[in-house]
């Protein structure tokens, strides 16, 4: 057998081998991150390059007035693979709140913030509710159901 008659099959492997080191890459590099669920996310966790690293290229310019919104922190906490984060305003926290959530396993990661009933939205993965992290959906359903005095709006941003 004649090394031409390998290159399509051993292609398709390297490329199927690849995609396998960078989902076990991820694993390795998000994991860690699960240690602190139940804990606060304080400045410390915020620098943590795999969670300052996403949330920079996620919300780009918006990511300090992100962070403004995490004056009152809720212990950190896990939604299947994703670990979640949320905070509020004091003194303001049914109307101004923010929450992201990373994908422990393949790194994605979203993020929202609730401005008088209005929700922004930003994804790594598209534009529509399905594709955000199971984690915010959660967080979004469950502060709907806390301040729902009227209606709602979502705007996708990213």
């Amino acid at each position: 057998m004649k090394l031409n008659d390998w290159g399509p099959g051993l292609i398709a492997a390297c490329l199927l081998l690849g995609a396998f080191a960078a989902t076990a890459v991820a694993q390795d590099k998000y994991a860690t991150l699960s240690r602190y669920s139940g804990k606060y996310p304080d400045s410390r966790f915020f620098a943590l390059p795999e969670v300052a690293q996403p949330l920079h290229r996620l919300l780009g310019g918006n990511v300090t007035d992100f962070r403004s919104l995490f004056q009152v922190k809720f212990p950190l906490g896990m939604v299947g693979t994703d670990l979640v984060a949320e905070g509020c305003v004091r003194h303001e926290c049914a109307e101004r709140r923010a929450a992201f959530a990373i994908d422990l396993q393949t790194g994605h990661i979203s993020a929202a913030t609730l401005n008088d009933h209005r929700f922004t939205i930003y994804s790594d993965r598209g534009k529509q509710y399905l594709d955000l992290n199971p984690g915010l959906r959660m967080w979004i359903s469950r502060v709907t159901d806390e301040t729902t005095p009227g209606k709602m709006s979502f705007s996708f941003v990213k």
